[in-house]
């Protein structure tokens, strides 16, 4: 077996999920991906939460109950909106975070510089 074989091979069907918010939710993939889309009933408490994954077992088509496992489970996201605000936010923090490494990596001493003390 040559390379393009094992990459032909390993390649991973890749999917694309947009979510708007109007609880709108498109699923992008190539054609040989197929999909469901599951909606979980509202609970308002553990006993209610634990009966509507019950539900959702029993609604989902048998072909993909075998995913409904937590090995299987690939992602978590959130469909509720994303305010210009929060995103703002989450921008920010990561250009914070990026100025910090690059202080850090800027002013740390070299590792021939460092000093052992021997007690």
């Amino acid at each position: 077996m040559n390379s393009t074989q094992i990459y032909q091979r390993l390649k991973r069907p890749t999917v694309l999920i947009t979510s708007y918010f109007d609880g709108t939710i498109k699923v992008y993939a190539e054609r040989n991906v197929d999909f469901y889309i599951q909606r979980v009933p509202v609970a308002s408490s553990i006993d209610a939460e634990r009966t509507a994954e019950d539900v959702v077992a029993l609604l989902i088509p048998p072909r993909y109950r075998h995913l409904l496992l937590d090995n299987n489970l690939r992602a978590i996201g959130s469909t509720r909106p994303l305010l210009p605000s929060v995103l703002a936010e989450s921008i920010a923090m990561e250009e914070a975070i990026a100025a910090l490494n690059k202080l850090n990596e800027d002013h740390a001493p070299s590792k021939e510089s460092e000093v052992v003390l021997w007690s």
